[in-house]
């Protein structure tokens, strides 16, 4: 049998990431509401344990996609939350599922990058030192 990882030297964490449009007042409204949303969830029983966004005032990330017969391009803003669950714990689809439900619902208009947006969750884990 193999030796076992040492205790207290990792801390898994799943970290979810996802992009946003930005490109107007309404669409800056609804980002700044999904970082409401973020911070109030620090109250739940499985809680938001931090996140990261990129800059809201100029956007460094372009999302560019196909549609009809020409490329179309929109500034977006990147999310990464993290939750304090690993991976493989059922509990974090229920958490993602809502995730997905409020920063993709209601269905986002035509001729937008969020409307082919979607969340990935990664493995994500913290070294403590």
């Amino acid at each position: 049998m193999g030796e076992e990882a040492p205790q207290g030297l990792h801390d898994p964490k799943t970290r979810a990431t996802f992009f946003l449009p930005l490109n107007d007042n309404r669409e800056e409204r609804v980002v700044f509401d999904v970082i409401r949303y973020l911070q109030k969830q620090r109250e739940r029983r499985i809680p938001v344990t931090g996140f990261t966004y990129s800059m809201l005032n100029d956007p460094v990330f372009t999302g560019v996609w196909w549609e009809g017969n020409q490329w179309l391009s929109e500034g977006v803003v990147l999310f990464i939350v993290d939750y304090a669950l690993s991976l493989d714990d059922r509990r974090l689809s229920i958490i993602l599922g809502r995730l997905k439900e409020r920063v993709f619902c209601p269905p986002p208009r035509k001729g937008t990058f969020q409307g082919l947006s979607s969340y990935l969750a990664e493995f994500a884990f913290r070294e403590l030192c």
